[in-house]
């Protein structure tokens, strides 16, 4: 088991991270809302982490804190649904959100995210019900998140990087493609993280 990495960062390229530890460079998917704190390249951060196996693949998911890593796992523990939709959900909804929404049985909010539909969003709740119990009641402050500012003089690259990630994490590259242009001639973001931000606010 791999519990978390800690490294300086050399590249960005959402949703996945390359850090170097250890003269290793490791890639580390992670929610979007990990980007959003990022610090700068050459940083050394800690991540929390999640190891998955597979036939094909082994991944690596990367968190902010460990509770953010406990919601991942108990999401990836109901049938069906995998890392991917799990990643889409905590780049949507922050934890605070999330928790809320399993309280309050709130379909709606759910089917917000990319890839779920109401009847997903319905298991979900019901499913998670139960096992996000203790986190409710807990006095975890929500993260405020902050787009940082990057030295990036072209849009087109930005812009391409977003739509990369906005269908890593779920979304068709139409609908990914409608969502982003809206924002084309705004001047509203000035790097990646930004703009997927607002596209995931506006989706």
């Amino acid at each position: 088991m791999i519990d978390r990495i800690q490294g300086a960062i050399l590249e960005k390229q959402p949703p996945a991270l390359v850090i170097v530890a250890a003269n290793i460079g490791y890639e580390v998917i992670c929610p979007m809302s990990v980007f959003y704190n990022l610090p700068d390249i050459n940083t050394t951060i800690t991540l929390f982490t999640h190891f998955v196996v597979r036939e094909d693949a082994q991944l690596l998911y990367g968190f902010t804190t460990k509770e953010e890593r406990q919601i991942f796992r108990k999401i990836i523990g109901v049938n069906g649904i995998g890392p991917k939709i799990a990643l889409a959900i905590l780049s949507t909804i922050n934890i605070t959100e999330f928790i809320n929404c399993i309280k309050s049985q709130e379909v709606n909010l759910l089917t917000k995210v990319p890839g779920i539909g109401k009847k997903t969003a319905e298991r979900l709740l019901m499913e998670l019900k139960d096992k996000i119990v203790k986190f409710i009641d807990s006095n975890e402050q929500e993260t405020v998140t902050s787009a940082k500012t990057t030295n990036y003089d072209n849009n087109s690259f930005i812009i391409s990087e977003a739509l990369q990630a906005l269908v890593s994490l779920g979304y068709k590259k139409q609908e990914a493609e409608k969502i982003v242009t809206q924002f084309n001639y705004l001047k509203d973001y000035n790097s990646t993280e930004a703009l997927i931000r607002l596209a995931l606010k506006s989706g």
